[in-house]
């Protein structure tokens, strides 16, 4: 079953995407509603506000892509289609997620991860780089 629960805001915003689809794509509203409304929902959450102020190209990639890639029936994305405005759910590895908790910028993270693994350890040498 899908889910449905939008916030006010979220309802406002995704209105305001439908109108401004409708006037560049002539499509139906309640189907794109729908559409946009069950992606954020059911699996790739969007950041409705970037989308809404998005460049036309950038806009229409997405809008268009989740009108034609998404599941109806799960509200999923399929064909491995990402929207350009879809909400980048960091994923940290032990060791950089615990840099992190030591306050170690994403620098040092990355290169404290990168020691675990064997690779670019020179990123936080001291000495300069030849």
């Amino acid at each position: 079953m899908l889910n449905w629960d939008t916030t006010r805001e979220e309802m406002d915003l995704i209105r305001d995407i439908v109108k401004r689809a409708r006037a560049l794509l002539n499509t139906d509203f309640i189907d794109l509603a729908m559409d946009i409304t069950a992606c954020h929902l059911n699996g790739c959450p969007l950041d409705l506000a970037g989308l809404l102020a998005a460049r036309d190209a950038d806009f229409g990639h997405d809008v268009l892509g989740i009108n034609r890639h998404i599941n109806r029936e799960t509200g999923q994305l399929e064909d491995c289609f990402c929207p350009r405005h879809a909400v980048q759910v960091p994923t940290f590895t032990t060791a950089e997620q615990a840099a992190m908790d030591r306050g170690y910028t994403r620098n040092e993270r990355l290169a404290e991860s990168g020691r675990q693994f064997g690779i670019y350890p020179q990123a936080i040498s001291e000495e300069p780089r030849q």
